[in-house]
């Protein structure tokens, strides 16, 4: 196996270097009025494609107690009328199950309910930036269902999908071969959830071949090539059908490997998902944080903020933009708040002031020449900061309050 983690982190500073400096480009100069380029919110209208055959449209946001309007077919497009759910919902559609809210539409006739995340996909928006390529949709449901079809329990079951992924998409616009990749997800999860319930059975491996497999582990942030999989029959096929093992919250589980299955699939992703699948390698190599303590510096954790803020700005139209959006708010929240383990301020009978490591990453960010949305909420803070001695105060709670009130719900 090779020794990728360095490779990641040199990744890493050079997306940094590419996508902040789009952002920067993109806050320089004066604000123009609405043209083409730049429509007032009155001209965009967001509109969803039904991605399943006999959707049901109800009347109220769930399928309990709800009535059904319609039935809509597999291609027809909505028009979004601004209204999602706060509760999502567990519902199977072509054998994935999805954890969705429901949106309000209006169909073509002028019909007007709630429709199911799950079977619905956004529609790209010419005005939003790039051209607006069409989607496949038969293509999609081939390969939804010959991945329902797949024993989730067998690890060859993985290398068939990424075989089944590459029959089917290799002539496919990257539109397509994204949504395509976006169906990987839920087959991965319940790939790695039936895995993991029987990998102490199957890989019989003993406490002296937990430690080593441990110590290997966590020798990837010294440059290290990473658990040793070969060594074990069952742990070789795992790793053979691209997954890996990790260590986490005092456990050692199997996932998949992002970082190998992108590169088997790069050829047929769109630019926005190769830029995705680099900084998603990232975070599995070298994550944020284990056992609710960072991982990485206060700094390492502003630059790996702007990194997702800049790529949701470049791509707000990207197949996995939700996902893209909990990363962006999951860094920001952090960056306020810290986590459990890893506090951003000393306790309260020490006087709640801001930690050293954290006040180092918030004078990084204000000396950034690009004033990003996050560069002006960190220097905003940091100044109200600096006004009463670096203590957390009612002030401060509101500010953080104001900043973070437009995340999204999980």
């Amino acid at each position: 196996m090779n020794t990728f983690a360095p490779i990641l982190r040199g990744l890493f500073w050079g997306l940094l270097g590419l996508m902040i400096g789009f952002a920067a480009c993109k806050n320089e100069g004066p604000t123009e009025s609405a043209t083409a380029e730049n429509p007032s919110p009155e001209e965009t209208v967001v509109r969803y494609k039904v991605v399943v055959d006999n959707l049901s449209l109800r009347d109220k946001p769930t399928q309990i107690g709800s009535q059904v309007l319609l039935l809509l077919k597999q291609g027809q497009s909505v028009v979004y009328l601004g209204e999602t759910s706060e509760q999502s919902d567990r519902i199977v559609l072509r054998g994935v199950e999805y954890n969705e809210p429901w949106h309000r539409v209006r169909t073509a006739d002028g019909k007007e309910g709630w429709l199911f995340g799950g079977g619905l996909r956004k529609e790209a928006s010419p005005i939003a930036g790039g051209r607006s390529e069409n989607i496949d949709e038969a293509k999609l449901s081939q390969f939804s269902t010959q991945l329902a079809a797949l024993p989730k329990k067998k690890p060859e079951s993985s290398g068939r999908a990424l075989a089944l992924f590459e029959e089917i998409f290799s002539s496919s616009n990257g539109a397509t071969a994204d949504a395509g990749y976006e169906l990987l997800g839920p087959f991965y999860s319940d790939m790695e959830m039936e895995i993991n319930a029987v990998f102490d059975r199957e890989a019989k491996l003993t406490v002296t071949d937990l430690d080593r497999f441990q110590d290997e582990i966590w020798a990837l942030d010294e440059g290290g090539s990473g658990p040793k999989m070969e060594r074990n029959p069952y742990t070789k096929r795992l790793y053979d059908n691209y997954f890996t093992m990790t260590y986490g919250e005092g456990s050692l589980y199997v996932e998949r490997d992002v970082r190998r299955i992108a590169e088997r699939l790069r050829p047929s992703l769109s630019n926005a998902m190769k830029k995705y699948t680099d900084l998603e390698a990232i975070e599995q190599t070298a994550p944020f944080a284990d056992d609710a303590q960072l991982s990485i510096s206060a700094t390492t954790l502003a630059q790996r903020a702007l990194v997702w803020e800049a790529f949701v700005q470049e791509n707000p139209d990207f197949v996995l933009s939700k996902n893209a959006d909990w990363y962006k708010w999951n860094y920001r929240d952090m960056l306020f708040n810290g986590l459990d383990n890893s506090r951003s301020y000393s306790d309260a009978h020490t006087g709640r002031k801001l930690e050293p490591d954290f006040k180092s990453a918030y004078q990084w960010m204000q000396s950034r020449p690009d004033k990003t949305e996050l560069v002006q909420s960190i220097s905003g803070l940091y100044d109200l900061l600096s006004k009463n001695g670096f203590v957390r105060d009612k002030s401060v709670e509101q500010y953080i309050q104001q900043q973070m009130k437009n995340r999204p719900k999980d």
